[in-house]
């Protein structure tokens, strides 16, 4: 995982990502972001306005993936903050480690 995790090198591994309804299944990498609670999150396309913004799923052990993407962006609650993952239900952890991994053939998104 990575240590840093910073704006700037987080908003260069979404780069590297396709933006959303370009054929995210055809993706070959994706961001995996861990929490510090130990739940884990598939970024596999960039969504939204903001660069840090991520369509993606949560990973449960044992599956690939779920046909309900959410929508996620990266922000911090208060300037100083730690980064968390956030989607429409709201906060789902502080964001404790990420890295850019070859996603399997098997994910379907």
């Amino acid at each position: 995982m990575s240590d840093d995790l910073t704006v700037p090198h987080l908003e260069t591994l979404f780069r590297k990502l396709p933006r959303e309804g370009n054929l995210p299944e055809l993706v070959t990498q994706r961001v995996r972001l861990d929490t510090q609670d130990g739940r884990v999150f598939l970024a596999f396309a960039r969504a939204g306005q903001g660069s840090l913004g991520f369509a993606g799923w949560e990973a449960v052990p044992g599956m690939t993936g779920e046909p309900e993407v959410t929508f996620y962006i990266l922000a911090a609650e208060h300037p100083g903050d730690p980064l968390q993952i956030i989607s429409r239900e709201g906060p789902q952890g502080v964001l404790a480690g990420a890295v850019l991994e070859d996603r399997p053939p098997t994910d379907v998104g």
